[in-house]
């Protein structure tokens, strides 16, 4: 995520630099027809370009408060999971508490670990590419070699090693359902167990972790939902399509007018090809208007302006290992935790 002060023009000009070429390419042709061939029947009538403009305007304005507000509610989502998680912590080390401090300390770890697992798995779904996502196309790409994406560094199997051991990681990448959720749900069976073995002592205490629990999941699944949704295809469409035709009419819109501001002073001949960079910097506004909005309605594709769900994790994980007073240099290995969770 870009956390400075601001983009610069330059970077603007940089990002869409391929657009202002085809701006250019596209607006220099009916000129040239208009002056060196003399059809003057192409000018289109301003008030036409005027009305077009404005339903332009409206529906660009529209479609990027929503997508501001799918970035937005996704920050918000892995902001009150970075709370949940640090309210799951404490609940776990005030109620999981076994008849002595060693295997307390591993039943700890253990429901950590699968904390720290559940973080890595949802943040490698929502990593995962979507047909209308924009990181393919070459000016993010570009953006792409001054950062990198952890979750496109290592493979799933990798990351999920650190924290499970490796019957519980075999199990995890067997399953061919949502492999958060069934992480999820191996919690919630590892603490009716310890509720049944009296570890955990009293039933408000359990209802406590559970519903700790149950928050995560909503979270999870509102996370889920902007990810597996893209915003609405039909209004996404209407825009490009008014666009476009914004675009190719705007040039014809200009013709006339720069043909006549130099009529009276006999240089209309050369007046008229400042429809060109006008043309170009008219459109360049609604392109980059609507290239912005359209970046930002994908808040987990990994972009520069995405959530950065890597850092957000990585940041849980050293706070929750705080709470156990790790220093991130020494826990128990996860094959020591085998006998704990099996």
């Amino acid at each position: 995520m870009h956390v400075g002060r601001k983009f610069k023009f330059v970077e603007y000009v940089q990002w869409t630099r391929r657009e202002i070429v085809l701006l250019a390419a596209w607006a220099a042709i009916p000129t040239a027809a208009y002056a060196v061939l003399g059809w003057k029947f192409l000018s289109v009538p301003p008030s036409i370009i005027a009305v077009l403009g404005t339903a332009v305007s409206f529906i660009i304005a529209f479609k990027n408060v929503e997508c501001h507000r799918r970035a937005s509610d996704a920050l918000a989502i892995w902001s009150a999971i970075a709370a949940r998680s640090m309210a799951w912590g404490n609940a776990v080390i005030g109620f999981v508490l076994a008849s002595d401090q060693e295997e307390t300390r591993r039943l700890h770890w253990v429901l950590f670990n699968q904390h720290f697992a559940w973080l890595t798995a949802l943040r490698y779904q929502l990593r995962e590419p979507k047909v209308w996502e924009n990181l393919n196309e070459p000016g993010n790409k570009e953006y792409m070699a001054f950062y990198t994406i952890p979750e496109r560094q290592m493979d799933l199997r990798q990351a999920l090693a650190q924290y499970l051991p490796e019957a519980t990681l075999d199990a995890v990448l067997r399953h061919h359902g949502d492999k958060a959720n069934y992480l999820l749900s191996q919690q919630a069976r590892m603490l009716s167990n310890s509720y049944r073995k009296k570890i955990i002592d009293t039933g408000p205490m359990y209802s406590s972790l559970q519903g700790v629990l149950n928050e995560i999941i909503l979270l999870q699944g509102n996370a889920q939902r902007i990810k597996n949704y893209p915003y609405a295809r039909n209004f996404y469409s209407i825009a490009i399509v008014l666009l476009r035709m914004f675009v190719i009419l705007v040039p014809f819109a200009l013709l006339e007018q720069f043909h006549g501001m130099g009529r009276y002073a006999g240089i209309e001949a050369w007046t008229v090809w400042a429809t060109i960079p006008f043309s170009v910097m008219i459109t360049w506004i609604f392109v980059t208007l609507e290239k912005v909005g359209e970046n930002s309605s994908n808040p987990f594709e990994g972009g520069v302006n995405d959530v950065p769900i890597s850092t957000l994790a990585h940041r849980i994980e050293v706070e929750m290992r705080g709470m156990l007073g790790d220093e991130g240099t020494a826990r128990p290995a996860p094959a020591a935790d085998a006998a704990i969770i099996l």
